[in-house]
This record gives C-alpha cells, structure tokens and sequence, in this order.
C-alpha cells in the first residue's frame, strides 16, 4: 500500500518515457540504458529501489518452492513502483501500461545486482561531436 499511495512513483512520473524507453531498447544495450535512468533517480528513490529490488531478487531466488519466480514477482509489485500519469483513470492504455511495467520490473528483479553495482561502466549517449564520428 506505501509503495501504490505515494504521490510521485518510487520510479518517478518524470522518468516514466524513459524508463520504457530503455527497456524497449535493444537487448545488447537494455541494461546499460536501464541502468542509466535507475542512476537518474533522485537519491531517496534510488536507495529505496535498490533496497527493494535486492531483496526480491532473494525472494525470487526461491521461487522454485514457492512459485514467486521473478515474472510473478514483477507481476504483483510493477502497478505499485511504475506509473503514467496518462493512463492512471484506465482504459485502453492502461493495458499496454500494465505489460510495460511487469517487463520493467522483471528486469529490474533479474539484474539487480548489476544495476546496483556501482563497479560497472555506465552508459554513456554519445554527444553530438562523436555520433559523427
């Protein structure tokens, strides 16, 4: 219920068009460029998702007793953690919404401890000097 009540999304109404963004990205980059928009959080957001995210992964780890594999996992915890403003009174979008965030959140689950991993490379646009290159 904390995480569905609050005002701004854990992953923020600001970084929705992003977050999907990355993870309809092409999948030798999905992790970078997800990884990318996670860091964009702002602080307490971050902590938080990254706090979660561990732990669901732990929980997932089980999932070949308790049938909470990282897909259901998702499934339960994607309305609460990413929304769109566009879409919250329902209708037609809220269906593509819906798939959107359990993919999101399954990745997020599935690679948490490289997205977490402040030892890896972030992903980097190229500027407009170097994508002529």
């Amino acid at each position: 219920m904390y995480f569905r009540e609050l005002p701004n999304p854990l992953l923020t109404y600001q970084l929705y068009d992003k977050f999907v963004n990355a993870v309809q990205s092409e999948e030798e980059v999905r992790l970078l460029r997800l990884r990318d928009v996670v860091q964009q959080l702002p602080p307490p957001h971050y902590r938080t998702l990254e706090y979660l995210m561990l732990h669901l992964a732990k929980v997932a780890g089980h999932g070949g007793r308790t049938g909470m594999t990282p897909k259901n996992v998702a499934i339960v915890w994607a309305p609460n953690l990413l929304r769109s403003k566009d879409v919250e009174g329902g209708g037609v979008g809220a269906l593509h919404v819906v798939g959107v965030q359990a993919v999101l959140t399954e990745y997020l689950i599935r690679y948490a401890d490289l997205i977490f991993n402040e030892k890896l490379l972030t992903f980097q646009s190229p500027g407009p000097d170097e994508s002529k290159k």
